[in-house]
């Protein structure tokens, strides 16, 4: 199988992870899942939710997709701790025998190179970029980067700073993540809600 993985702090997960993993789904023939893969500590900026807050979140979302008979994106338990994203790919090219590919938002670009023993994460698979608004940028990818290359996807401007905001502010988070999510923040009040 090839596997596509999202990572991120999904802080929380919102509409815009959900389309950028849904348009993979469709754009990506050669794409038979993606997983959703949250970060347990995030190295440049803090999460505000707990770790197990924000995999609850995800697996929420999961719960619903497989309820609607939508099975393409699952939930990633693999980090804990600190875990680099090098880490986790050594650890499921160990263990499986599936392909990966890296999904990475255009914001992620110019912080590439700073990700840990990234030479090594290049050459061991590829990154598909996927455009963000106000992150498009022009001229050569990095070694073995390529482009979410479909014309027809327009990236939505959610946010999970969006969504922190919105809720600090009183106002409503309905139109950018999920009901189930929604519930969840709301019951545990978190970011201000």
């Amino acid at each position: 199988m090839q596997i596509a993985l999202f990572g991120g702090r999904f802080d929380p997960i919102h509409n815009g992870h959900l389309a950028i993993a849904q348009e993979v789904l469709r754009s990506a023939p050669s794409v038979d899942e993606v997983w959703l893969v949250p970060d347990n500590h995030h190295h440049w900026n803090p999460t505000v939710a707990s770790p197990k807050q924000r995999l609850e979140m995800l697996t929420l979302v999961q719960t619903d997709k497989i309820k609607a008979n939508d099975i393409g994106i699952q939930v990633s338990h693999l980090r804990d701790g600190m875990t680099a994203t090098i880490d986790v790919i050594r650890e499921l090219q160990k263990k499986t025998k599936n392909t990966y590919i890296f999904i990475a938002g255009s914001d992620q670009l110019p912080r590439l190179s700073e990700w840990t023993d990234y030479k090594e994460l290049t050459m061991r698979l590829p990154f598909l970029i996927v455009p963000r608004k106000g992150h498009t940028l022009k001229g050569n990818l990095p070694d073995n980067c390529f482009w979410l290359t479909d014309k027809e996807y327009e990236p939505l401007e959610d946010s999970a700073t969006r969504v922190r905001e919105r809720l600090a502010n009183g106002q409503s988070i309905s139109d950018l993540v999920p009901k189930s999510v929604e519930d969840y923040i709301k019951k545990h009040h978190l970011y201000g809600a």
